[in-house]
């Protein structure tokens, strides 16, 4: 451009005073210089913008499926705390007899249902309460395979694994681990779903984690609370 106005201006010498012709020429020389370097230019900034364009896109989904993990992270905990159990039974006062129905949620809820199946566990199968556990079971698995699989940054992925962890120890853990050590001797299906979900947790602090293998239920938890 600075060129151009040396050469289009009128001359303050008579050697640089061009005629139309020569202006012509230097004209189209000065284009065909300027052309290639010009889209040279308009290349490396539009490779810029793709590039930035591309980083935000990709945070952008990072930062999507962080909050979908989160969103199912409560909805897993909405989960357990309203899972239910209705306790029904007759009580006896000076001589009357009268029927009551208690109903729990959440931990209460767990508690009451595990003190079911210490009576029999083998009833723990295909039955309304036995489904909610297992339903438990299920959305825990999903959110922990969602987890590892997702593309996030690798810090909120530690992160979401610890709280993961930790849930389990202080919301599930106190049920299930008793639970499966009640249901060891079942065969069916949902026995052994829970057992193996109980034994897939379990190992992740101590590999060699054997239900089987405790002659005492509060061996169990000795194992946990001295290590």
């Amino acid at each position: 451009m600075i060129l151009s106005i040396f050469v289009f201006q009128e001359a303050y010498y008579a050697h640089f005073n061009f005629t139309d012709d020569d202006k012509v020429k230097i004209s189209t020389t000065i284009n065909a210089l300027s052309t290639p370097i010009i889209s040279l230019i308009s290349v490396i900034l539009l490779y810029i913008t793709l590039s930035k364009q591309i980083e935000s896109n990709y945070f952008q989904k990072k930062s999507k499926n962080l909050d979908l993990i989160l969103v199912m992270y409560n909805q897993l905990q909405v989960e357990y705390e309203n899972f239910s159990y209705t306790k029904k039974g007759t009580s006896t006062t000076g001589g009357v007899t009268t029927s009551y129905e208690n109903h729990f949620k959440g931990a209460d809820a767990l508690r009451e249902n595990l003190a079911s199946f210490r009576i029999k566990p083998e009833k723990f199968g295909p039955s309304y309460q036995s489904d909610k556990i297992i339903r438990l079971v299920h959305s825990f698995t999903l959110l922990e395979n969602i987890i590892t699989t997702m593309d996030l940054e690798e810090e909120s992925r530690n992160l979401l694994n610890r709280n993961m962890e930790s849930l389990y120890k202080t919301s599930f853990r106190p049920v299930f681990l008793s639970l499966a050590y009640l249901l060891r001797s079942n065969t069916n299906s949902y026995s052994k779903e829970l057992i193996d979900f109980v034994t897939s947790q379990e190992r992740k602090q101590k590999q060699d984690f054997d239900i089987k293998s405790y002659k005492e239920e509060g061996d169990l938890f000795g194992d946990y609370y001295n290590s």
